[in-house]
């Protein structure tokens, strides 16, 4: 389903320091009220800003992956801002939109038009208490009827469940007699869609996550893709998402790192500069020069999406995993540069820190990002492999083994 312009029949292809600068533009008037969210929500008002300003829109003219810079260029700056937003919007956009840009159904061309008009939020409802990041182990269930489907099943830690107006629910379906993962378009509407309840969370309190339960009947066309086609559009979707998790990751630690070094340079102690003291001087360096890396890291990854069409997953996994350990290991450091102030909530890095602290768990954990990784490093290395077995002949001679 190809994006279009309501108003005009060209399509924007700006370059993404205009872009950026956009973003920022609409964030302004935001930014006095962005530690609100934390008690009250991310404001309906912010996706409906962002959505006029075309910036849902563009992003996803330039294509799924030619696009990708533009996502992530805008979870960067809205990361700044708020974290827990950040990560509604990059689910919505990411996870929602993207999904639904599989979807050849002209019913729901509409919902993807609000959607990135920001007039409706959405979210991804995959995560079941049993199967977690296992989603060969999903138990929701969408039976075959005379009219669609019937929808029948509980998800857990959907985030922007509590306020979205639809899910992209991944369910297993019969086919040719074997289960496989299909995803629908269901409202959240009604008793028969319905949030069972929200759970606390230790960061990104600014958006909900949910747990979702179904038993509903859906239409035909809520079927996004053709039957089975469900971890496909899993996984070239997550692959996003994980982009622009990195993105936060890196913003995060960035924008603590600045203030952190700011306080070592202007705070005093025993009649010298807190910069001044090689210790911390030194690990601010290390941080520096970690952080420094996994921007890099995180440029050249984005590069190779936008001009190839495509990266692996396993790059990506090995992206997302770097970039918010090294974030983690960043903010931790920048609360203990400031000491107790470090660890109040006066100070935004117990924020910083919880927040950023997801992006290990969300959107796959680290330990499946490894697995990943792991799976694409087990093959064979003919090279590697000749230079091994004369290693091992010249021990077997020399009675080594």
């Amino acid at each position: 389903m190809q994006i279009t312009d309501a108003t005009s029949k060209q399509t924007p292809t700006r370059d993404l320091a205009d872009y950026q600068k956009r973003v920022r533009q609409v964030l302004a008037p935001f930014e006095s009220e962005a530690d609100s969210w934390e008690e009250q929500g991310v404001p309906q008002a912010l996706y409906v800003a962002l959505g006029q300003a075309g910036l849902f829109r563009e992003r996803w003219q330039l294509g799924a992956a030619h696009g990708v810079a533009h996502a992530m260029c805008m979870v960067t700056e809205v990361s700044r801002l708020n974290g827990g937003a950040a990560l509604a919007i990059s689910l919505h956009s990411e996870m929602f939109i993207g999904a639904l840009q599989r979807s050849r159904h002209p019913s729901h061309r509409e919902i993807v038009e609000q959607a990135v008009r920001g007039e409706i939020l959405g979210c991804a409802a995959a995560t079941e208490t049993a199967g977690g990041s296992d989603l060969a182990l999903v138990q929701t269930a969408a039976e075959s009827t005379k009219t669609g489907f019937r929808l029948r099943g509980e998800k857990r830690y959907t985030t922007n469940g509590g306020s979205a107006s639809y899910a992209v629910v991944y369910a297993s379906v019969d086919r040719n007699g074997r289960r496989a993962l299909s995803a629908f378009l269901v409202p959240l509407d009604g008793e028969d869609a319905r949030v069972v309840r929200c759970f606390p969370t230790l960061g990104m309190r600014s958006t909900s996550t949910a747990h979702l339960a179904f038993d509903c009947a859906l239409p035909a066309d809520a079927a996004i893709g053709p039957p089975g086609s469900g971890l496909t559009c899993f996984l070239q979707c997550a692959r996003q998402e994980r982009l622009c998790a990195a993105a936060a990751a890196v913003a995060n630690a960035e924008r603590a790192l600045r203030l952190a070094r700011s306080f070592l340079r202007t705070r005093h102690q025993f009649g010298e500069r807190l910069y001044d003291k090689q210790a911390l001087r030194h690990r601010l360096v290390d941080c520096w020069t970690r952080l420094s890396a996994a921007r890099s890291y995180l440029e050249l990854v984005c590069q190779q999406v936008v001009q190839q069409g495509l990266v692996p997953h396993d790059q990506v996994a090995a992206l997302k995993m770097h970039c918010s350990r090294v974030a983690c290991d960043v903010l931790d450091e920048c609360i203990q540069f400031l000491g107790g102030r470090g660890y109040t909530e006066h100070f935004p890095f117990e924020r910083l820190w919880r927040d950023t602290r997801l992006l290990r768990i969300g959107g796959g954990t680290d330990e499946l990002m490894c697995e990943y990784i792991g799976q694409a490093l087990d093959v064979e290395d003919e090279e590697s492999d000749r230079w091994l077995q004369a290693l091992q002949l010249v021990d077997e001679r020399q009675g080594l083994v």
